[in-house]
Parts: structure tokens; C-alpha cells; sequence
């Protein structure tokens, strides 16, 4: 594989990695993404994501070899930088040296793609990244079979929330709908019991939540939570009991709690 240097920070490739590290409307038009660190390039190597470009330091070729060298050979481009140039392509304090320009993967055919609809978690207009990846990440962690988001969702492939989830958006399947509310009359067509989560304490409680062969949790935007369009199609609401002088959960804090519980119910009862 020819390895080809790049010195200066106006060079083409160092421009359009930037603008993809910045810019959602870049990353949609191209359906290209940017990572960067070991684990994250490790991970999209481990789960076959496409690399069109690899970028690395000469530093970080010494320190860690057999991962740069198999990323040069999954790659259709490689280039060597020098550690300002990598700079430019980079949003964290202390690089590692690595980066590399993804293809997007392939998430917006919708149902007919979907395989397992049982455990599966629904995130409706979640604004904030680092929230969105840490639910990412849990979701994986604790066997959520699918997740489907919103289009109105933040980017699932901004820096933050590739980030967050430290892998889990190459492993977990998630689908993205153009329509969510419209696309639930499909989702209720396959005999799903869709809980709703909401700040009630009138709501059943999660705790209860019981055992059924096909179940979803939708959980809403930060602030407003759930729409109405989408919790008319809810067969329950739940809620996380909380002492009465209690403040609002983080959404990924409470997305976890909700997420365990859901598997409690269906593994455990």
C-alpha cells in the first residue's frame, strides 16, 4: 500500500476531514464519517466498517504498530502527518495519532431490515451527543436487541457521540426513520407493547413493568419529552419513582435505569 505525506494543513484531505469533524450536513452529503483514537479505529476494523482514508502520525506508527499497519491495509488511502497537521483533524486535547474517514453505514431502509423486533429502545428528537452516546453505549451493553431513532435525533455520527459510545454505534443496530410516529403503526403491526417513559408519578411504575415476548421503551427529547403524536401510539406510560424533592434525571442516566429494568423484566420474571 502506497503511504503518501502530507505536511501542510491546506492540503485537500486535510480540509474535507476537517469539514466531516465539524459539519453534520458534510458527513450527509458524502456519507463519510471521522474517527479518531485507538479504540475507536480498533473497533471499526473489528467490525468490518469501511475505511476510505487512514491518517497517522510517525509517532503513533512507532507506539502502536500492528493497529496502523492494519488499518493501512483495510484503508483504500493512507497518509502520514506530521503531529500539527493531525491537530487539524482532531477535536480532543491529546491526540493519539490516529484517524481515520469511515463510510456511513447503511441505516435508513427501515423495516424491512430489521431482524429481531423484541428489546428494542426508542430515542425520539435527543438533542445532546454525549447523552445520546452513553445510551448507545448501555444499550449494548445490555443486550438491547435494536434502537431506532428519529431524524431529528443529534448526528449519531458527530465526534461525541461516536465518542461516548465507545464503539457501541458499529455494533448495536439502530435504524434511523424519516417518520418515527407513522412508522410505530408498523412497529404495533408486529404485536410490540410500546412502554412510554415520562416524568408522572402517576405512571406506572418501572419496576412493574411486566414480562411479554415483544416489548419497547420510547424515551423523548431532554426537555420536552415524548411527543403527543407518538405517545398515542404507546400501549403504557412508566416512570422512575423519585423522592418528591428530587430534581429531573440526566436523559442517559435515566435512559440506563429504564433499559436495565426493561431487561430485568423479560430475563428475570
Amino acid at each position: 500500500m502506497d503511504i503518501k505525506k502530507i505536511s501542510s494543513r491546506l492540503n485537500p484531505n486535510i480540509k474535507h476531514a476537517k469539514e466531516l469533524l465539524d459539519f453534520s450536513k458534510v458527513r450527509n452529503i458524502h456519507r463519510e464519517f471521522i474517527i479518531e483514537g485507538c479504540r475507536l479505529c480498533c473497533e471499526a476494523l473489528n467490525n468490518k466498517i469501511k475505511i476510505k482514508q487512514c491518517f497517522f502520525t510517525t509517532e503513533a506508527l512507532e507506539k502502536h504498530k500492528d493497529l496502523i499497519q492494519n488499518l493501512i491495509k483495510s484503508a483504500d488511502e493512507s497518509f502520514e502527518l506530521d503531529n500539527q497537521v493531525l491537530k487539524k483533524i482532531s477535536d480532543i486535547k491529546s491526540p493519539q495519532g490516529v484517524a481515520c474517514i469511515c463510510k456511513m453505514l447503511d441505516k435508513f431502509d427501515y423495516l424491512n431490515k430489521i431482524k429481531k423486533v423484541d428489546n428494542i429502545l426508542i430515542l425520539e428528537n435527543l438533542q445532546n451527543p454525549t447523552n445520546l452516546g452513553t445510551i448507545l453505549r448501555t444499550a449494548d451493553a445490555l443486550g438491547i436487541n435494536e434502537v431506532y431513532l428519529s431524524k431529528d435525533c443529534c448526528d449519531v455520527y458527530s465526534p461525541k457521540v461516536l465518542r461516548g459510545s465507545m464503539g457501541a454505534v458499529f455494533r448495536l443496530p439502530f435504524y434511523i426513520f424519516d417518520d418515527l410516529a407513522t412508522d410505530m403503526k408498523k412497529i404495533k403491526s408486529l404485536s410490540v407493547h410500546i412502554y412510554a417513559a415520562v416524568p408522572d408519578s402517576s405512571a406506572l411504575h418501572i419496576t412493574k413493568i411486566k414480562r411479554r415476548e415483544k416489548i419497547a421503551i420510547a424515551i423523548g427529547n431532554e426537555g420536552k419529552g415524548l411527543t403527543q403524536s407518538l405517545l398515542n401510539f404507546c400501549d403504557e406510560r412508566i416512570t422512575i419513582p423519585m423522592t418528591a424533592d428530587g430534581e429531573s434525571l440526566n436523559a442517559a442516566v435515566a435512559a440506563g435505569i429504564i433499559i436495565w429494568e426493561m431487561k430485568r423484566s423479560s430475563i428475570y420474571s
